[in-house]
This record gives structure tokens, sequence and C-alpha cells, in this order.
């Protein structure tokens, strides 16, 4: 049974609430509390992911999510790509994508779709969408920083960093910031460690 749950006018905007899980996991994944706190994160993404319960899309992936707290992935999985291949736009499309992402087994399978939503969201003619671009490309920046592109993954965290203007000044806005400033931090360490293995082999 879904719950209908009324945020007020202010709460953080759509495009921000349904990137909030993955970049949530990533501040507790840093921390090492990933897995205790997987139950919690599903339901800060239950209270701030605001949505229309008529879409069909929104219905598949409010569906899904209810799936995936139940410990059943596969099948969630199954209905978050019922949700591309139904989507009609590119907001749908941007929705099943970040969904997709986020049970794909493999670093580059992941990539591929954080990367597919951010190529949708940046086809989306609303200014809000822009609030996003900074999880977006955080998220996209972890994979190359995971896959050992450290390049790649400093571009991306740039990138990031470059639109956290268009976050809002709260403790969500705060979290994204902390996360894509980690993030740098690691990429510059793994590269100076890099660069120094080089030269002393």
């Amino acid at each position: 049974m879904l719950i209908t749950i009324r945020l007020p006018v202010q709460a953080i905007s759509y495009f921000s609430r349904i990137l909030l899980l993955v970049d949530f996991q990533i501040e507790l994944k840093e921390l090492n509390h990933i897995f205790k706190q997987r139950r919690a994160i599903f339901l800060l993404e239950s209270i701030y992911m605001q949505f229309d319960p008529e879409n069909h899309v929104n219905k598949l992936c409010a569906e899904g999510m209810h799936l995936e707290a139940e410990g059943q992935p596969e099948k969630a999985s199954k209905l978050f790509r019922q949700a591309w291949n139904d989507a009609e736009n590119d907001l749908e499309k941007f929705t099943a994508a970040h969904y997709i992402a986020r049970h794909q087994k493999s670093i580059s399978d992941k990539l591929h779709w954080d990367k597919t939503a951010l190529n949708l969201a940046l086809k989306i003619p609303d200014e809000n969408i822009k609030m996003a671009y900074p999880s977006l490309y955080l998220n996209i920046g972890k994979c190359h920083e995971e896959l050992n592109d450290f390049v790649k993954a400093h571009e991306n965290y740039l990138l990031a960093l470059e639109f956290t203007t268009y976050l809002s000044n709260d403790s969500y806005g705060n979290m994204i910031k902390s996360a894509i400033n980690n993030g740098m931090e690691r990429v510059q360490f793994n590269s100076n460690s890099n660069t120094t293995s080089t030269i002393t082999s």
C-alpha cells in the first residue's frame, strides 16, 4: 500500500529529491555505514521524492522502491526497466534511468546509465533541472574514480562543483558539496600516489 505524504512548498525540488539516495549512499559508504543505514536511506527517499502519483512511470518506480525495501532487488530492477521502456518523454526517461543505474552490477554499466540520466537531464527545458546537475556529475565522477580513471573523475567532480550554485543552501546542498569535495580530495591523493609510484619505479 502506498502512503501519500504531503510536503511543504519550500521542500527540496523534485529534480533534487529523486537523486538524493545515490548521493546519500556515497556519503554513508565513506562513513562505512551503508548497510546499517539502507532502510533509513529508503525512508529518506520515500519522504523527499515528490511525484505525480498518477504518472505511469512514477507508479512503476514507486512500486520498484517498495520491492527494493522488501529485499527483492531483482523484481525492483525489472520494474525500473519497464519504466524505461514505457517512458514517453525525457523527464520520465531521466527518472527511470536514475533507478536503473542504481541496480547495475558493474561499475561500467552503472556509468553508462548515469551518463544516460545526465544526457536526458541536459535535454529537459526546465531551469530547475540544473539543481540535479551536481548530483549527476558527482555520480559519474565516482564511477570513473572506482574505475581508476582519475582524470575523468576529476573532470566530472569539477563540473559537479561548477553547478553547486544551483543547489539550495540547506542540509541536502551541503551534503552534495561535501561529497564533491571529498571526491576531489580522493582523486588528487590517488593521482599523486600514482605519480610517486611511477617516479620511484
